[in-house]
């Protein structure tokens, strides 16, 4: 041993401090315990949020499927809506109708329905054959009247 390690351990040896107390076993085992009782509350902690978590997904889950029966049984009611309001504009539901209510209802008459037909003006005609470039809206309204007839 050199001298360095050896004025060191005498050092050491003469004050009589130890580094672990030799009286009792209690310092050990409380630091033990403490350790375990610190990895047991780690575990219960993250036990306890993975059951809740796990309850909220759950009831988040039975909330989605009651959103989505909701959702089929509004479509089931909305095409239901859609076949009667088909079956109710349908000819022969309205025939059976004015049948059976003796409405003096009867089909239209061809001189009471118009038409419109779009013509040429006599005087446009002439002048369209003779300029070359018009923008195309504003020729079609330059050239075109409507008129009615019966």
């Amino acid at each position: 041993m050199n001298t360095y390690t050896r004025s060191l351990k005498e050092e050491g040896a003469g004050t009589g401090a130890s580094r672990s107390r030799r009286d009792g076993t209690k310092p050990w085992f409380f630091a033990f315990a403490v350790k375990i009782i610190l990895m047991c509350a780690f575990i219960f902690a993250a036990v306890t949020c993975r059951v809740r978590y796990n309850a909220k997904i759950e009831s988040l889950n039975k909330e989605a499927t009651r959103i989505q029966m909701r959702i089929r049984k509004i479509n089931l009611i909305s095409a239901n809506l859609r076949n009667k309001r088909e079956e109710l504009t349908a000819y022969p539901y309205i025939s059976a109708k004015i049948k059976q209510y003796n409405l003096g209802l009867r089909e239209a008459d061809y001189r009471q329905i118009s038409y419109l037909r779009i013509i040429d003006l006599p005087e446009k005609r002439a002048a369209k054959r003779h300029m070359a470039s018009f923008s195309g809206r504003k020729q079609a309204e330059r050239t075109a009247a409507l008129a009615s007839t019966r």
